[in-house]
């Protein structure tokens, strides 16, 4: 009969769709947890439960959501008489179905989070309770996303290390065990979000209690918990990746969180824009919807995030100056420190020029405010922005942001990275058009084919229809560039001989100034051509000596070389790893350090000597630029190529660079090794001789494996020679 109890429960939930179910369900969920008597007058419990059931549904039929918890204590007062028949023990069947329908004090997301976030040390910097008093800025974004809060969309431009993750996962829980409902979390790609739910997620429902209650037990029969779902009483969890057009049609969501919006692809599958796709979801829960929005921002006129940040009121945080008490937001123009020494970094007051230290941080926070700074026509929309300057200090202090400035300075990609991820502000790009008669009238005399400070060599390989073309890069540690050396191997990539001339070139020896002998270290040579299989046949022979065959793929934001894939060389078992290169993330990194003048981290050294490097040659380096181009209503950089203009030379320095990216070579020791005597040609000569004497002394035993062997031996077919 208890099964019977149950259905009766299930069929409450359902009494009407959309909002009015869900928040029918919240409160007639409780019936489940009345303790009721199924031994005494279980058919008249049923009953009585079934006249609830009837009362109820007319009368949410007829109200406005508003009143619904008081239309159900009407119901409930109703029936009073009749169901306090039915007891067991002392104990009314009334009181406890009042107890159960009882609604419970409503929190916000910050007061729900100092009462039952815990933190664990996989994933927090200070593991424990958590506070909001440590993260002061928070608690109004978190608010502002409560249900008590009139805001339907909060929108947060922000920078890393200020805790604006774990806000969003108080979210969550909040949703999950307070005001349980539909939730559809988005990341920009399905193997994000499985990492964030692994990491993130599971770890906050295990940790809190009042989580770990209401979500089933991972790696059970139930399917209500799993990677990218959970579900729990009156709602579930779906997660997805921006990337996914199914992922984001599956299901309706009263409460949306679209994490990383600039990392999502400006179109999905061919069905559009993913952030409309998603906000779609909450159309049903217009009104009671809740939508947040964060993060870090990208480039100026491209971020998704600027561009919904701009359409808010535009709030910043305010904190007032520990000397004049005047309240301003923290400026990085007004970070200050002496000698490159980044211990000293301080703050001066705008108002009173007075120095504040980081030891006064922690209480300005704690007396910020968030201040409108635009006017919006939206009262349901809320716009946050906010830099790591903010950040505690034991997470993340002033001294260390301008250590990182230090470092970046004076190369533009990491400079890039840095005023996103520390400023939280977009990265105004400068013009990407490079004159390519400057590059080649500062080219300069080396004095030996591999100049003192380049210490690695990598290539790049362009598979053309009648030749290959490659150049040979040297690199330092600060990833200066010296090019040694450009070559055109004419010939059909179908046929062999094309291929043996590179691989000549592929193990030529270099002179470095110091008198060593330098050897390319890593190539990149490109299968996304005519000539795929040629390649795989060429590179997987020559896999130990870092030869790779790799792919170009566009779109802003890839990392320049990714983990390869495993791919089949015709029909041979051997895999070949297939990297993927970022190439427009390449020449995006490419053409800022071309723009530099000067010598430092990221400078472009080009020999004086021609050929190879002939005007054509800078032409071919410069022939692409970067635009900006309306895609189904939506701004995308897109690289293009100049009419008239041929870029070879530009795909083999990005392979060249990406050739560096793989290969991530200790520095240290190839300094050490550069700095040791080298051998002199006779030297080298004799040492040569006497490792072929060697091998011919010591051959290598070598195992041949034969179907014939093993019919005449009447073994394995194999022997030793």
């Amino acid at each position: 009969m208890t099964s019977e109890v149950d259905e009766r429960i299930q069929t409450v939930k359902a009494i009407n769709e959309g909002h009015r179910s869900e928040l029918a369900e919240n409160k007639y969920h409780n019936y489940s947890k009345v303790n009721l008597n199924y031994e005494q007058g279980l058919e008249q419990i049923i009953q009585a439960i079934t006249d609830i059931e009837d009362q109820a549904s007319e009368e949410i039929s007829l109200i406005d959501d508003a009143d619904l918890s008081k239309a159900l204590y009407k119901t409930i007062a109703n029936s009073h008489e009749y169901l306090s028949t039915y007891n067991k023990g002392d104990f009314p069947i009334s009181n406890r179905i009042g107890i159960g329908m009882k609604p419970d004090p409503v929190l916000t997301v910050s007061k729900w989070a100092d009462k039952n976030r815990m933190l664990t040390s996989k994933t927090a910097a200070i593991p424990g309770p958590w506070r909001t008093s440590i993260t002061p800025y928070l608690k109004k974004i978190m608010d502002c996303l409560s249900v008590t809060s009139k805001i339907e969309r909060v929108v947060f431009m922000k920078a890393s290390q200020i805790g604006a993750t774990e806000a969003g996962n108080n979210f969550m829980g909040y949703a999950i065990h307070h005001v349980p409902g539909p939730m559809l979390y988005v990341l920009p790609t399905v193997e994000a979000v499985k990492r964030a739910s692994k990491q993130r997620i599971s770890t906050m429902i295990e940790e809190t209690p009042a989580l770990r209650d209401r979500v089933a037990e991972p790696r059970t029969r139930n399917s209500s918990n799993t990677i990218l779902m959970k579900e729990f009483p009156g709602g579930s969890l779906m997660m997805t990746g921006a990337n996914s057009a199914v992922g984001l049609r599956e299901m309706a969501a009263r409460y949306l969180f679209l994490d990383e919006v600039d990392a999502y692809p400006l179109d999905v599958d061919g069905e559009g824009d993913p952030i409309n796709l998603a906000i779609k979801r909450t159309q049903t829960f217009y009104g009671k919807r809740k939508i947040f929005i964060i993060s870090t921002p990208t480039i100026k006129g491209i971020s998704r995030i600027e561009r919904e940040f701009q359409d808010t009121d535009q709030q910043k945080y305010y904190v007032p100056c520990p000397h004049c008490s005047t309240k301003q937001p923290l400026n990085w123009s007004q970070i200050q420190w002496d000698d490159n020494d980044p211990t000293t970094a301080h703050y001066v007051c705008s108002e009173c020029h007075g120095h504040i230290h980081e030891e006064d941080k922690e209480i300005m926070l704690e007396q910020g405010e968030w201040v409108a700074e635009a006017e919006s026509s939206n009262d349901k929309t809320i716009g946050f922005h906010l830099s790591a300057l903010y950040s505690p200090s034991q997470w993340y202090p002033w001294s260390q942001a301008v250590k990182e400035y230090l470092a970046s300075k004076d190369d533009p990609a990491l400079l890039k990275t840095w005023v996103n991820t520390t400023l939280g502000e977009t990265w105004d790009e400068p013009g990407t058009q490079v004159d390519s008669n400057m590059l080649y009238y500062r080219r300069e005399e080396y004095k030996a084919e591999v100049p003192n400070d380049a210490m690695v060599i990598t290539a790049g390989v362009d598979v053309q229809g009648d030749r290959l073309e490659a150049e040979a890069v040297g690199w330092d540690e600060q990833k200066a560039s010296w090019s040694i050396d450009y070559q055109i191997f004419w010939g059909d990539p179908d046929y062999d001989d094309v291929w043996l001339q590179l691989d000549e070139w592929l193990k030529k020896a270099w002179k470095h100034e110091t008198g060593h002998r330098l050897y390319i270290q890593c190539a990149c040579i490109d299968s996304g051509g005519h000539h795929t299989q040629r390649v795989y046949n060429f590179c997987k022979t020559r896999t130990k000596r870092r030869v790779f065959a790799i792919k170009g793929v566009g779109g802003m934001g890839r990392q320049i070389a990714s983990s390869p894939s495993h791919k089949k060389s015709g029909t041979e078992k051997r895999p070949v790893p297939l990297f993927t290169i970022g190439v427009d993330t390449a020449k995006e990194v490419l053409y800022s350090r071309l723009l530099k003048t000067e010598e430092g981290a990221g400078y472009c050294h080009f020999p004086n000597h021609e050929p190879p490097y002939t005007e054509q040659y800078f032409e071919q380096l410069t022939a692409e630029k970067l635009v900006t181009k309306t895609v189904k209503g939506l701004p995308k950089p897109v690289w293009e190529l100049t009419p008239g203009k041929r870029n070879e030379a530009l795909d083999c320095r990005v392979y060249a660079m990406a050739g560096l990216e793989l290969l991530r070579p200790n520095f240290e020791k190839w300094r050490n090794y550069l700095a040791t005597e080298a051998l002199t040609d006779h030297q080298r000569e004799y040492e040569e001789r006497k490792k072929k004497v060697m091998r011919k002394m010591n051959p290598k035993k070598r195992v041949v494996t034969s179907p014939w062997m093993a019919d005449v031996l009447g073994g394995p077919g194999s022997f030793d020679y």
